[in-house]
C-alpha cells in the first residue's frame, strides 16, 4: 500500500504540467475528458494536484508506520479518492462517454 500511495504522489505532482494547452475536450473530444477550467483556473488546478500529493503522502506514512491497521489505512484513503482525486475530477475533469 505505502509503494502505491508513493506512485499517486508521484503522478500527482506531475498532473499541473500534464495538460499543455490544446489538449483539451474540444481539441480531442472522447480521448481527453480535460475542460477547460484547467487553463482558466490554473492556479486552482495546481492547488487541487498539490493536495491529492499530500493526501497521498499522509496514506504512504500511514501504511508505513509500525502496526497499522486495517482501519488506520482506511482513513487516510479515503481522502485521497473523495477529496484528492474527486477533488480535481468534479471540476477538471468531464466523463468520458
Amino acid at each position: 500500500m505505502a509503494a502505491e500511495a508513493k506512485k499517486i504522489a508521484s503522478i500527482a505532482g506531475k498532473l499541473s504540467g500534464m495538460f499543455p494547452k490544446g489538449t483539451e475536450m474540444a481539441m480531442y473530444g472522447g480521448v481527453t475528458g480535460a475542460k477547460p477550467e484547467i487553463w482558466s483556473k490554473s492556479g486552482a488546478f495546481k492547488a487541487a494536484a498539490d493536495k491529492l500529493v499530500s493526501l497521498a503522502m499522509n496514506l504512504e506514512k500511514a501504511a508505513m508506520a509500525p502496526g497499522t491497521d486495517q482501519k488506520t489505512i482506511g482513513a487516510a484513503f479515503g481522502p485521497v479518492g473523495k477529496n484528492g482525486c474527486g477533488g480535481c475530477h468534479t471540476t477538471f475533469r468531464q466523463k468520458l462517454k
